[in-house]
């Protein structure tokens, strides 16, 4: 089984949502400073599949039938979605068949020009494209693409999308100080927006270590200003996750979270981490607290597998 789901989570902008990594490494178009899931092993702009469709169906089939209360199904996880070329087919399986969930796909944009793309994602409720530089230097700088794609080709192939898609679509701009927040970048972002003309613009920035270790998050005041320098563009801030810095083995959101991960089989710590919101290197510490409470969970590497657990998961819930 290709084990591709992760969550639920309540997430920050979409609800309760179940999320999708149709990647079986951190496979991307672009190597961004930023990026959570690390620096990216593969980067390249072709297409393939990943891993095998029909397995993703099965684990979707079997886990949604179960689980009435999600509100959303997001394509996620450790790199570029619509690089899997079966996108298409296991977001029509999920409208059809899983009627009433809303379907999002997070991506880069970088191939939301090619037609294949814009008809497989047609299906889809939201959409939401990133642009964290509309000029070559901080596009560059930020993103480090696969060699050979321009900024242009980006805003040109988002703007193409925009224009076909009916759902929602959401631009996101991370904001990286120092790289994409003077004035000259910003008087460039929002030529691009309005440009593509999104449904609304959504803020973004650090709230978790980043593979490039000397960016810093944007403060508040900063994002104010960015917010009034896209104005009258609809602007949003996507509102920070809580810092979980040191997780206690016994608090019960943590230990139903961290348990429902490993119900469905070994996962990885990285989407652990998605799900959690809890750092690697802390899930690691955890695993180790729990030890001798009725919790037998194996680390390998960065897989970690559930053994046996005695100890149940708790069901408070908690709008993260």
């Amino acid at each position: 089984m290709a084990k591709c789901l992760f969550g639920p989570i309540n997430s920050r902008r979409f609800g309760r949502s179940l999320g999708i990594d149709l990647l079986p490494a951190k496979i991307c178009s672009f190597d961004c400073l930023y990026c959570e899931c690390g620096w990216t092993t593969q980067k390249t702009l072709d297409r393939s599949e990943l891993v095998p469709t029909v397995e993703v169906l099965a684990e979707i089939d079997e886990y949604l039938s179960a689980r009435p209360d999600i509100d959303v199904v997001t394509f996620a996880g450790n790199g570029e979605p619509t690089l899997h070329t079966g996108i298409g087919r296991i977001i029509a399986h999920i409208k059809s068949k899983h009627g009433g969930r809303k379907v999002c796909v997070l991506t880069n944009g970088t191939l939301l020009g090619e037609a294949a793309v814009q008809k497989e994602l047609a299906l889809a409720d939201i959409v939401v494209p990133s642009l964290d530089g509309a000029t070559r230097r901080s596009f560059r700088k930020i993103c480090r693409p696969v060699h050979g794609l321009e900024v242009e080709a980006v805003i040109d192939g988002i703007a193409s999308f925009r224009r076909v898609f009916s759902g929602r679509l959401l631009l996101e701009i991370f904001v990286v100080p120092g790289f994409n927040d003077s004035d000259d970048e910003l008087d460039a972002l929002k030529e691009a927006a309005e440009f593509i003309g999104p449904d609304a613009i959504q803020l973004n920035c650090l709230d978790r270590p980043a593979p490039f270790s000397r960016l810093r998050a944007a403060t508040h005041d900063e994002l104010l200003r960015i917010c009034r320098h896209l104005a009258p563009l609809p602007v949003e801030m996507v509102p920070g996750r809580e810092a979980r810095n040191h997780p206690e083995a016994d608090d019960p959101v943590l230990v139903r979270d961290f348990l429902e991960c490993l119900k469905s089989g070994p996962t990885t710590l990285n989407r652990i981490s998605l799900a959690t919101r809890m750092r690697e290197t802390d899930i690691a510490e955890m695993i180790g607290r729990l030890s001798g409470q009725g919790l037998d969970v194996e680390l390998k590497g960065s897989v970690v597998r559930l053994i046996s657990a005695s100890r149940p998961a708790p069901t408070r819930n908690l709008d993260l």
